[in-house]
């Protein structure tokens, strides 16, 4: 049996031997750490630890439009590469090998990275040397993940939680070693949800109400109150009117009204009443005009896109702020739904659709149903026009001289410009005003005289064009107002038809960067005989190349062209405002032409408008002859006099409704559709490449291959399963609005 004293000896030397063996492990702790911290410690992750870094610190120069010596470090292909050095950038698992640790580690302030910049601290190297030494892994940001569905956290109290969210917070929470804060009053909830949900504290009746009420749903009932409260829509459609930049005047230096856009608005407001889902209420926007059967409303919806600022400033150059329009629509589109900065140049034709909304909502079918109707008109009479100029023979007509009759242009403007000033001087306005407008008509008027008494003096036309290839092309010297007059020898025997082109200078370039556009206001033709004889010829009717021209001389009439019988027809044609495709307009004789050799065939072209405070000018202009006999035969035919009819009168009963006109989305038919180019260092006027196609992102998933690259199919991927970023951002955006009292400590901006 051990005595007292043996037992505490035993115990002492076993005490003894035991902190020597701690005071061993302590001292040998410092070499053996690293042997067991690489199985403890985290691997470095490259969205978390490493990208933050090269944002901050190389991006500016090694990245994106910059890459200087030849090192990115946008994607790992290129941060693996060599640099200008002749030495790999990154080699993956050798730290000491790869040029970015020496460059980060160097002594030497000429070759050491961040270049003329502070040091990067020594937490971040050993960051970037642990990364490289464990295979320098390259990851997509975490947003650009899609989410996946994470299963409830554990916490210590499951009884403070009322739905499947609380788990989540009590979890941070329980993890903080804090406790969620008392439950707020009543009349706190009243005030915070009647200000989430429409923006306005409750009235003294309605918090009476709440405090009233017992019963165990009664915040669910004033949640639903709200809910169903007009000023629900009114409050959430500020926010998004806010992104989608509403506004009801232009923007930039005049801010000039835009006063027919307000229907937009209604529809956002409705949109949120009807609790229409997020997808439907994107895609609407979007392209909502693609729909298969499109909807009045949904056609309104597409206003989204068109509330871009507009700059009506003089001198300015149109196909910039063009360009601008369209980057915005691209920023706006991908900020508003994914969060993300994204200012790509897109090249789309210059689009100035609208929709004719009633100023009385109660007709807004009686309209929705006539311009639907002219619309499917409008759509099948261009699509047969078309068909038949293009399986039509044609002879060119070579242009033997060409003049600009500036007489024959100005002579009627004078008594309209007198007439104009007479009612001035009758109308009551304001004096000033009523001034500079007297002015403005005088100088005019003035100016218009001076040109015609020259223009008579010089007696003939202005010999300002020069002709190739049997083609005229228009000096700069070209008087701005003037009838083109174009003789060119007939070799055809029967013509029924005369088809005027005008390309545009340089047609390839022009695909992608186009010229100035024209305005035709009349076309007519006679025939020259040998004899000397001059006969006019009677045209019964004009093809038009576009809808648009073809919308035109139905409605608007620019200048009208007798036809048999005393009926006029609209002879004019237009590119306006710019020229990117060869444009063309087909006259078809009352009867085909009977021409004896030596004929002669004369063109004459009315230009009396402006585009953009510009002559709007033919430069280049090319005429050709044909004989097929199905010019006649359409002519005759009853169905597309039955249709033009038709149009003519539904474009009368739309201008007797009182309307606005809603700036719109539309999509372009594909003969109207500009070629895309890669912008040379973003700039618009250096245009490189190949045309590019439609397309995403690489970091993206892709677009259905099977579907067309229009604004319906994108519109539809942002929804498709495996979108990384539409939900998140919407949430976010809902999240902070819904939270503002606390979100502006959490984060500046619901994109970030």
């Amino acid at each position: 049996m051990l005595t007292k004293f043996a037992f505490r000896s035993r115990c002492l030397g076993i005490v003894a031997i035991s902190l020597g063996a701690v005071g061993l492990m302590w001292a040998s702790w410092s070499r053996a750490a690293p042997l067991f911290s690489r199985f403890f410690r985290k691997p470095v992750d490259f969205s978390r630890d490493i990208k933050p870094i090269l944002n901050q610190n190389c991006i500016l120069c090694h990245g994106g439009v910059r890459q200087k010596n030849g090192v990115s470090f946008i994607f790992r292909e290129a941060a693996l590469g060599i640099g200008k050095s002749g030495r790999p950038t990154i080699v993956a698992g050798n730290a000491d090998g790869s040029e970015l640790m020496a460059r980060v580690t160097s002594t030497d302030p000429d070759a050491r990275m961040p270049y003329h910049a502070p040091p990067l601290p020594p937490d971040q190297i050993e960051l970037l040397r642990r990364w490289i030494k464990e295979g320098a892994k390259w990851s997509d940001h975490w947003a650009f993940v899609p989410s996946k569905s994470q299963p409830l956290p554990p916490v210590k109290h499951p009884d403070w939680v009322r739905q499947p969210l609380d788990r989540f917070i009590l979890a941070r929470l329980d993890r903080e070693s804090l406790k969620p804060a008392l439950e707020a009053s009543k009349s706190e909830l009243l005030r915070r949800v009647s200000l989430d949900l429409t923006g306005l504290p409750p009235t003294e009746e309605e918090e009476a109400t709440y405090l009233a009420d017992s019963s165990p749903n009664a915040y669910e009932k004033q949640v639903d109150r709200l809910l169903a409260s007009p000023g629900y829509g009114e409050r959430w459609a500020s926010m998004w009117l806010d992104l989608a930049r509403y506004a009801d005047s232009m923007g930039y230096e005049a801010d000039r009204r835009r006063p027919g856009v307000w229907p937009y608005r209604d529809w956002v407001i409705d949109a949120f009443n009807r609790n229409l889902p997020y997808d439907q209420f994107v895609t609407t926007q979007l392209a909502g005009d693609l729909f298969p059967n499109p909807t009045f409303a949904d056609r309104i919806a597409t206003s989204f896109h068109r509330q871009t600022p507009n700059n009506q400033e003089g001198g300015t150059d149109d196909e910039e702020f063009r360009m601008i329009a369209v980057i915005d629509r691209v920023a706006t589109t991908w900020s508003v739904l994914n969060g993300v900065t994204m200012n790509c140049d897109a090249d789309l034709d210059d689009d100035s659709p609208f929709l004719r909304v009633p100023k009385d909502r109660a007709r807004d079918a009686e309209a929705s149903q006539i311009q639907q109707e002219i619309a499917q008109l409008l759509r099948s009479q261009e699509a047969s026009d078309r068909a038949v100029q293009e399986k039509s023979g044609w002879e060119l007509l070579p242009i033997q001289s060409a003049g600009a009759n500036e007489v024959l242009a100005l002579e009627p403007i004078v008594p309209e410009l007198e007439l104009e000033l007479s009612k001035l001087k009758e109308k009551k306005m304001p004096s000033k005003a009523k001034a500079e407008q007297m002015k403005d008509l005088l100088d005019t008027l003035s100016v218009t005289k001076k040109r015609l008494a020259h223009a008579k003096a010089v007696g003939g036309p202005a010999k300002t064009f020069h002709i190739h290839d049997g083609e005229a092309f228009a000096d700069a010297n070209t008087p701005p107002q003037s009838f083109y007059e174009l003789m060119a020898a007939a070799r055809a025997r029967v013509v029924t038809a005369i088809r005027v082109e005008v390309p545009p200078l340089e047609e390839v370039k022009a695909r992608h960067t186009p010229e100035p556009g024209f305005i035709v206001d009349k076309v007519q033709a006679s025939i020259l005989r040998p004899n000397g004889l001059k006969e006019e010829i009677a045209f019964r009717y004009f093809i038009q190349d576009s809808e648009a021209n073809l919308e035109d001389s139905v409605s608007k009439g620019p200048a009208p062209k007798q036809a048999p019988g005393g009926k006029e027809i609209a002879s004019g044609f237009a590119a306006n405002s710019k020229l990117f495709r060869t444009r063309w307009i087909v006259g078809v004789p009352s009867k085909p032409l009977q021409l004896a050799p030596g004929s002669r065939i004369v063109v004459a072209l009315k230009q009396t408008q402006s585009i953009d405070s510009k002559p709007a000018l033919i430069q280049r202009v090319r005429l050709s002859l044909s004989g097929n006999p199905c010019w006649t035969s359409l002519g005759q035919d009853p169905s597309r006099a039955k249709d033009i009819a038709r149009l003519k009168d539904l474009e009368r009963k739309l201008a007797k409704i009182p309307t606005v006109k809603l700036p719109v989305m539309s999509e372009e038919q594909p003969y109207e559709q500009r070629a895309t180019l890669e912008f040379e260092r973003g700039n618009f006027l250096t245009k490189i490449g190949p045309d590019l196609a439609p397309d995403v992102p690489a970091i993206f998933p892709k677009l259905p291959a099977d579907e067309p690259r229009n604004r319906l199919t994108l519109a539809r991927w942002f929804f498709a399963p495996g979108q990384p970023l539409t939900a998140r951002v919407a949430v976010n955006r809902y999240w902070r609005s819904c939270s503002a009292r606390v979100s502006w400590r959490l984060w500046k901006t619901s994109e970030a």
